[in-house]
């Protein structure tokens, strides 16, 4: 049976230890549970070191030993389980884009399951940055990636998990490649659609000026959402995921709503799909950005 893999983008010059230290907190719970094996992976660019122009062949073969030397230290002192050789990429590529998609194309290269990151996330918009590393590898890695960021607590074990959905085509997806990380784990996945909440002013008297009766058309409403579900469960049978469902109308913002499931059901996790095209890359979408912005848990996200 093939190996799991998970690849860990770590920086090795890291100075913010803590963000290091949730990271290794995260990968020895997946390593232990699902038996995963762990490669750590630096990407060395001229984007990274903030210089103009690309490297010469000495300089290119001077900061791969430079940078190796500095990975392999780091890693040796953070003592993970199932570790295999820290691997060094060297790009000459002038963007965060460019080294962005060498190391989510080495990850799927390399039969790995899910990629790892870290972000200087504390709070609100600070969290999550336009033009960040995050947020690049977040918009074009065809590999899952859960973030982990400044304000975790150490995640010690993976209980529960949510996966936000509106039931699409991409997020059925996405759900299938949730489920096969986490059923694995025994964690309860909790599936949760939010349904917005029309405006008070479309409402008069209980009869709603676009739909007719409020109270039924919600109701009715709700009940052909949770029919949504279906193939979703057929996903979590199939991976032998223990699914609950919970479709709720909420009022506000979506990723609000999220963020609220996952912290009443003291979950690890929370999962979404976010959309491919050009649009949707642009954007992230705005339930997804602001989960990531917002989410006191580690993020999974994948490009469906």
């Amino acid at each position: 049976m093939k190996q799991r893999r998970i690849i860990w983008a770590v920086n090795p010059f890291e100075e913010e230890r803590k963000l290091l230290r949730n990271a290794v907190f995260l990968l020895r719970t997946l390593s232990a549970k699902a038996q995963f094996e762990i490669e750590p992976v630096y990407v060395v660019s001229p984007a990274e070191l903030r210089v103009s122009l690309e490297f010469s062949v000495p300089e290119e073969e001077r900061l791969h030993t430079v940078a190796k030397q500095a990975l392999d230290r780091a890693v040796q002192i953070l003592r993970l389980a199932n570790l295999l050789e820290p691997k060094v990429l060297v790009t000459h590529g002038l963007s965060l884009e460019a080294t962005t998609t060498a190391l989510w194309r080495h990850a799927e290269t390399n039969g790995a399951e899910l990629i790892v990151a870290g972000t200087h996330a504390r709070k609100g918009v600070d969290r999550f940055m336009l033009g960040s590393f995050a947020e690049n590898l977040l918009v074009l890695s065809r590999v899952p990636v859960l973030l982990v960021n400044l304000g975790l607590k150490p995640v010690r074990n993976i209980r529960r998990v949510v996966f936000a959905s509106d039931f699409s085509p991409e997020s059925r997806k996405a759900f299938r490649r949730f489920c096969e990380t986490f059923a694995p784990m025994n964690a309860e996945i909790f599936l949760y659609h939010a349904v917005p909440r029309p405006p008070k002013w479309t409402i008069q008297s209980g009869t709603n000026l676009f739909v007719g009766d409020a109270t039924k058309s919600r109701q009715e409403k709700l009940s052909m959402r949770k029919k949504l579900a279906r193939p979703f469960l057929e996903e979590a049978t199939a991976a032998k995921a223990r699914v609950e469902i919970s479709v709720e109308e909420v009022e506000g913002k979506i990723h609000e709503a999220i963020v609220r499931k996952a912290v009443k059901e003291r979950a690890s996790v929370i999962g979404m799909a976010s959309r491919t095209g050009t649009v949707a890359a642009t954007l992230l979408g705005s339930a997804t950005r602001g989960v990531v912005r917002h989410s006191p848990v580690s993020v999974w996200v994948f490009r469906a």
